[in-house]
């Protein structure tokens, strides 16, 4: 049976990182990558048998994955971020991939993600499954450093059952203060990682409706109650903020009318 490593990176996690790395005990090395954290989280990881790597915060993980990953040294990777929890059911799943031999096994491998919400599930507003490449060989994969950009893979890639019993839990936002400070800083890198093209007011405008639209109704947002209201809401707001800050970078000039 091939080996697995878990890597989980970490910045002022303790509320969430004892069960994230509960979650992935099964592994034959735990990797806590700490990004400068001021809390218990790295007494927390330690007090787990975990291996610890401190370095500099950075204003996304993309930027780091690759160099993180080449500090595990087994063949099998899971990975996940620290307010990420393994289910069972995933677990045993990729437990038994690494059984078999490589060359029956995909390179990567996609997982469905359960986003909790301010405590609720939400199933509807693309928010499940929302698939992520988390498990794979070692050597297959690579992020391009860009916010939110999936790796590309060398080699098959194959996804988990669609079900709950086979999914990531995500604990994502707690609060309305802990969505805002992460759009402030998501969007800054955003516009920082991609090319921008200077939005006009248009742009700015349609880039809210047309999230909010594809969401609340498109994606039946509405069948989550206020919960899927406000997140369509604020997921719109946050690519209006986006256009915003590209407009920022570019020196604020006025539309030509």
């Amino acid at each position: 049976m091939a080996k697995i490593s878990a890597l989980v990176i970490s910045h002022n996690s303790e509320q969430t990182l004892a069960a994230c790395l509960k979650s992935v005990a099964f592994a034959d090395e735990v990797v806590v990558v700490d990004l400068a954290s001021s809390d218990a989280s790295t007494s927390i990881a330690r007090s787990q048998n975990a291996k610890v790597i401190e370095r500099a915060p950075v204003s996304h993980v993309e930027l780091i994955r690759n160099e993180t990953i080449a500090a595990t040294k087994h063949e099998w990777v899971i990975l996940l971020d620290a307010d990420e929890e393994l289910s069972e059911g995933a677990a045993k799943t990729c437990r038994a991939i690494a059984e078999k031999p490589r060359s029956e096994s995909a390179a990567a491998y996609q997982l469905p993600r359960k986003h909790l919400v301010f405590n609720k599930w939400l199933k509807h507003s693309g928010w499940w499954p929302d698939y992520q490449t988390r498990f794979f060989q070692r050597d297959a994969v690579q992020w391009s450093g860009k916010i939110n950009e999936p790796p590309v893979v060398q080699g098959e890639l194959k996804r988990f059952e669609f079900q709950e019993a086979q999914a990531i839990v995500h604990h994502h936002y707690y609060s309305l203060d802990d969505y805002l400070d992460r759009l402030r800083r998501y969007t800054a890198a955003e516009v920082t990682s991609k090319q921008q093209v200077t939005p006009t007011p248009d742009h700015i405008f349609q880039a809210f409706f047309a999230d909010f639209f594809r969401r609340y109704y498109q994606d039946d947002g509405w069948r989550d109650g206020q919960h899927g209201l406000v997140m369509a809401m604020m997921q719109g707001m946050y690519q209006s903020v986006v256009q915003m800050r590209a407009w920022e970078s570019a020196g604020f000039p006025e539309s030509r009318k």
